[in-house]
């Protein structure tokens, strides 16, 4: 019986993901010929295979769901959605007081309000650096002079370098599209 790995399970790029299986060698072996005959990979036709049988037994699958590309923003476009963000979260937490009638988040800021200003701070200065981004240290300097503690600023770069709006390159970081 084979042992489980214990490496979580990923999807491919393809948007497949790896199983294993077994079969027969003849049936293996068939197959292989199928997929040389069509020139196509074994794995395909394993798969088409699978569907064929599972779409007679009525079974629907659906075609993998793909995320759309990130559209291109520019850095003031982001404060504001920021902005709105936070406006957003502002209102929830006042509706979760009203009906629960509780009064404790007027004390506290509303989640994600932390990072959302760090981001903003980032952003502005590297939207004031311009083509010429800024320096890891120094940017990390004026973001901490706004007050803004080190762990969101680690957060915030973080964060808009995953969504695609700036990059470090040569100890440099810079705002994408600037």
């Amino acid at each position: 019986m084979p042992i489980p790995s214990r490496r979580p399970v990923e999807d491919l790029p393809s948007g497949n993901r790896k199983v294993m299986i077994y079969v027969s060698p003849d049936l293996h072996r068939e197959m292989k010929l199928v997929a040389l005959d069509e020139d196509r990979s074994a794995s395909d036709v394993y798969g088409e295979a699978v569907r064929a049988y599972l779409g007679s037994r009525g079974v629907r699958i659906g075609q993998a769901r793909r995320r759309p590309a990130a559209q291109q923003a520019t850095a003031a476009e982001l404060a504001e959605a920021i902005d709105r963000q936070g406006r957003r979260i502002e209102d929830l937490h006042a509706a979760v007081a009203a009906v629960t009638g509780s009064q404790r988040h007027d004390t506290q800021e509303p989640s994600g309000t932390k990072a959302a200003v760090a981001m903003k701070a980032v952003l502005a200065q590297l939207k004031a650096a311009g083509t010429d981004g800024m320096d890891g240290r120094d940017l990390s300097t004026a973001v901490y002079a706004a007050g803004i503690r080190s762990g969101a600023v680690d957060g915030a770069k973080t964060v808009l370098r995953a969504a695609g709006l700036i990059h470090f390159d040569a100890k440099r970081w810079y705002l994408d599209g600037a």
